[in-house]
Order: C-alpha cells, then structure tokens, then sequence
C-alpha cells in the first residue's frame, strides 16, 4: 500500500526537534539569555511599558518559571497597581476609617508605594 512501512506518523519522529534543539543550539542559547538581559533592563528601568513589550518577547521563547520572569511579572504588577494604592491610602486618611487604612496601607506595601 501506499506510504507502508513508515509508520502511523509520517515525519512524527521530526516533532522532537525543535524542543531539543532549542537547548543544543548555542544561537539558541545566546538569544535567550540576550532577550533576558533586555528583560532584565526594563524591570531596571521601571517603566510598565517596557517590561511588557519584553514579557512578550521573551514568552515568545518560552521560557516560563524563569525567575527574571517572575520578578518582571511583578515588577509590571506593583507598578500598575502603584497610583490605585496611593489613592485609596488617600481616601482612607481623609476618611479617617481605620479599617480602610489598614487595608489600603497594606496594598500600598505590596505594591511598593514609597513612604514620602
């Protein structure tokens, strides 16, 4: 018959490739570790915009559970969530609402609002 003798998976056995060549390649290798250290700058540089365009990027290579992912996840998080915590910090000082102060100084500590 037509194709016999190769198997259910015609090229199935190519699959493998790219997963396996992404790690023996040095080309490879430099590309990642490059698209890390740009990561890398735009956390330095906290600006939301470029740490975003730099996720993306480096998703593109797959490269979850990276720690520098990780810290630019957070970074990207805390610096967007930064102007909403400092505004609620203020409502609830003017309300004088204890609990809403409590709740809204903790927000503003795990999204790094400076203490002026």
């Amino acid at each position: 018959g037509k194709g016999a003798g190769r198997g259910p998976y015609p090229g199935g056995r190519l699959s493998v490739l790219p997963e396996d060549s992404a790690y023996a390649d040095p080309h490879a290798e430099m590309m990642r570790q490059q698209k890390l250290e740009q990561l890398r700058q735009a956390v330095r540089s906290d600006d939301p915009n470029a740490i975003k365009g730099r996720l993306e990027s480096t998703s593109a290579l797959a490269l979850q559970g990276e720690e520098d992912l990780d810290l630019a996840g957070h970074k990207l998080w805390a610096l967007e969530a930064r102007p909403a915590a400092q505004a609620d910090l203020r409502r609830a000082v003017a309300n004088g609402d204890r609990q809403a102060l409590e709740a809204a100084v903790e927000a503003a500590v795990a999204a790094g609002v400076g203490v002026q």
